[in-house]
């Protein structure tokens, strides 16, 4: 009884269509519904300050009443499934394709899956990172059969839009009007120590690094990131190693021989 009845008051408590759960009570039998709409609220405006602190350059973009008004909807339809309020907001991208009044802006959902990748980097697991100077200790007529360990806190993103420019943009660091909004981006999230940060790929990089963190050995990723005109396994490998990338590295036995 107490577990049907602890159900009844979480859903009406995240569905303004759900009249108050019988067997509320107040401390002078009066106000029952009134104090619950109250408790209610309150509970969707501390979900919806969650998102906002989450996604704060996509409310940026669509102005803060149009964001809380969409995140308003969107807690109504998809409430907390975890405790962890870390991690509310993963179907907001895809809600926000479906969200016809964000139309207009095209990159309002990449965006928020940028944001949402941001945040999950800085909650990712601490790990070490790949010193240079341990690959460089390997002949390089062995580092194609090179597997690599992808730090945890490394996402990928790509978006048929600059999705990195526009959030820098945001940040101060250079001006919103000279960005190429269209212009297609690949980004790399990192966070090899204590603060986050994103990188734009350079061509096929995406394709050269999603082979990686699928362990692949590097002559097998490097097919993969050549498939894409102008791939450049240098700047990729300079990259990667420079902004902590790589956890660690092994070599295949049955790659070498």
């Amino acid at each position: 009884m107490l577990e049907t009845s602890q159900s009844a008051f979480s859903r009406a408590l995240l569905n303004p269509d759900i009249p108050t759960p019988q067997g509320l009570t107040s401390w002078n039998g009066k106000g029952v519904d009134s104090r619950f709409g109250v408790y209610r609220n309150n509970v969707f405006v501390g979900l919806i300050d969650a998102l906002a602190a989450r996604f704060p350059v996509c409310q940026k973009l669509v102005g803060e009443d149009f964001f809380r008004a969409m995140a308003w909807d969107f807690v109504r339809v998809q409430p907390p499934s975890s405790p962890l309020l870390m991690f509310y907001g993963e179907a907001f991208p895809d809600y926000i394709d479906g969200f016809d009044a964000a139309g207009s802006v095209a990159f309002l959902s990449d965006m928020a899956r940028f944001e949402y990748a941001r945040g999950l980097a800085y909650h990712a697991k601490d790990a070490a990172v790949l010193e240079p100077a341990h690959l460089s200790a390997v002949s390089p007529d062995l580092w194609g059969a090179c597997r690599f360990t992808v730090h945890p806190a490394v996402k990928i993103l790509r978006s048929r839009f600059a999705i990195l420019s526009i959030w820098e943009a945001h940040q101060g660091t250079h001006d919103l009007r000279a960005v190429e909004v269209d212009e297609a981006q690949d980004v790399v999230i990192v966070r090899p120590e204590l603060a986050v940060s994103a990188w734009l790929l350079p061509p096929g990089g995406a394709y050269f690094l999603q082979s990686l963190q699928q362990g692949e050995a590097l002559n097998r990723a490097v097919q993969k990131g050549a498939t894409v005109p102008g791939f450049d396994l240098t700047a990729c490998l300079a990259l990667f190693l420079g902004q902590g990338v790589f956890q660690s590295f092994e070599l295949i036995q049955e790659e070498r021989s």
